[in-house]
């Protein structure tokens, strides 16, 4: 059974919604998927809703912040490396 932000908006629907709001950051993206949910549940279900939970990760930052630690560690191994060479 369906339950929480996916009771009342299919999956198409919640893409579109991170993809409108993702520009302004990922809390807010997050953020109006909640609300939207939270007002499905009160059109249909009234004072009742089930916990509504999401997380939106901006997934290519991350790999962008990996990315760069990465190539700190490798810069700072070659300046350890070139340090140690007779």
């Amino acid at each position: 059974r369906k339950q929480g932000v996916w009771e009342f908006i299919e999956s198409e629907e919640a893409v579109s919604i991170i993809q409108r709001y993702i520009g302004e950051g990922a809390n807010k993206a997050c953020e109006v998927l909640i609300e939207t949910a939270a007002q499905r549940w009160r059109e249909y279900e009234g004072d009742y809703r089930d916990d509504i939970t999401a997380v939106v990760v901006k997934v290519q930052e991350i790999f962008q912040a990996v990315d760069e630690e990465d190539a700190k560690i490798e810069a700072d191994i070659a300046e350890m490396w070139d340090g140690n060479q007779p």
